[in-house]
């Protein structure tokens, strides 16, 4: 038997036994806040789901999920109580069973289930395209196991085919020799332009954005250097 007992922020207990959780709460606060089911039996065979939290600056909680969806959640706000609170967390989780494996009517072969790891919807493992967002799932082969390295090398092959990866580089130096012209007082207004560029491709190209702020600030710094001088000038 493993029991732990919580006073704060509400009086409870949990306690494992005979195949069974036992959550037991008293007084009236736990009572308003939960309801006036004082204790919970949940067997250990009926759990479809455990989360857990330790307690920090914030309250800690154990929360169960029943495979007839009956959900209990018990706080707690000790720190000292982490360890025996995790201990049991660790316990009930073991105690899930895994979702049978289902089978295609059609071939009357088992179908493995596994999730999109994009939306994170329940896919048949042998797909290439997920039916709900349209990802396509990186399936390993027999020989090769997964590794980062061949994702980051699809992400690297994507930049280089992507028309637009260089379309940064053209804004910024027509931001700059705009900027440059703008110098010359004949061109003054087109300070405004090189400003409008540089916010252009500080917005556009996230990745980039120091170029693009590089521009307008330079751009503002001339214009507030000019307006400077003929304002003293006038004077």
């Amino acid at each position: 038997m493993v029991k732990v007992e919580i006073k704060k922020p509400y009086d409870s207990s949990i306690t494992l036994t005979d195949g069974y959780a036992i959550i037991e709460r008293f007084g009236m606060d736990s009572v308003i806040e939960y309801g006036p089911e004082k204790r919970q039996d949940i067997s250990l065979d009926k759990i479809k789901s455990v989360s857990y939290k330790d307690a920090d600056e914030t309250d800690g909680y154990l929360k169960i999920i029943s495979t007839d969806n009956q959900s209990v959640s018990v706080p707690f706000s000790d720190q000292s109580l982490n360890d025996d609170m995790n201990n049991i967390s660790t316990i009930l989780k073991k105690s899930i069973k895994p979702e049978p494996v289902e089978t295609d009517s059609n071939n009357n072969e088992s179908s493995e289930k596994v999730f999109c790891y994009k939306c994170g919807k329940k896919i048949d493992k042998n797909v290439v395209f997920c039916p709900y967002c349209g990802t396509e799932q990186n399936h390993p082969s027999s020989n090769k196991s997964p590794s980062i390295t061949n994702n980051d090398n699809s992400i690297d092959d994507q930049e280089k085919i992507n028309p637009n990866s260089s379309a940064w580089i053209a804004l910024v130096a027509v931001g700059w020799v705009v900027f440059a012209v703008s110098i010359i007082p004949a061109f003054s207004w087109l300070q405004f332009v090189s400003f409008i560029l540089g916010i252009v491709i500080q917005n556009a190209f996230p990745s980039h954005k120091g170029a693009g702020m590089a521009i307008w600030i330079a751009s503002a710094a001339i214009f507030g250097i000019s307006f400077m001088f003929g304002f003293l000038t006038a004077l």
